[in-house]
C-alpha cells in the first residue's frame, strides 16, 4: 500500500469509527441478552456484572481490530477510499488538519 494511502486512512477514519461503535454496541447487547436468556439467571449477581464488562471489552477489541484490518485493505479500492475520505471530519471547514512543525536551526529561528 502506498504511504499516502495509509496516512489518509488514519486521517479519514472518523465516519468509519462511528459505524464501528454502532455495530459493537449492537453485537454486545445481543450477545449479553442471549447469554442471560440461555443460562436463566439474575443479571444483578456480582460475578455477572464483572464478566459482562470483560466480555464486552473483548468483543469490542475483536470487532474493531477485524473491521480496521478490512477497512485498510479496502482503502486501496477507489470508490471505498472516496467514501471513507468524505465521511471524515477533516473534510469540514472548521476541522483543522495536522501541520508539521517547522524545523528550527540551532539558533532557535525557523528555517
Amino acid at each position: 500500500m502506498p504511504e499516502s494511502l495509509s496516512i489518509e486512512a488514519i486521517e479519514a477514519a472518523h465516519g468509519m469509527a462511528t459505524g464501528f461503535m454502532f455495530l459493537i454496541v449492537a453485537v454486545n447487547a445481543q450477545l449479553i441478552i442471549l447469554i442471560l436468556e440461555t443460562f436463566d439467571f439474575e443479571p444483578d449477581v456480582w460475578w455477572w456484572k464483572l464478566s459482562s464488562q470483560i466480555l464486552g471489552i473483548l468483543v469490542m477489541v475483536l470487532i474493531a481490530t477485524s473491521l480496521y484490518r478490512i477497512m485498510h485493505y479496502l482503502m486501496g479500492i477507489k470508490p471505498f477510499h472516496f467514501l471513507v475520505r468524505y465521511t471524515s471530519l477533516t473534510t469540514l471547514p472548521f476541522w483543522r488538519r495536522y501541520k508539521y512543525p517547522k524545523r528550527q536551526s540551532r539558533t532557535g529561528t525557523p528555517g
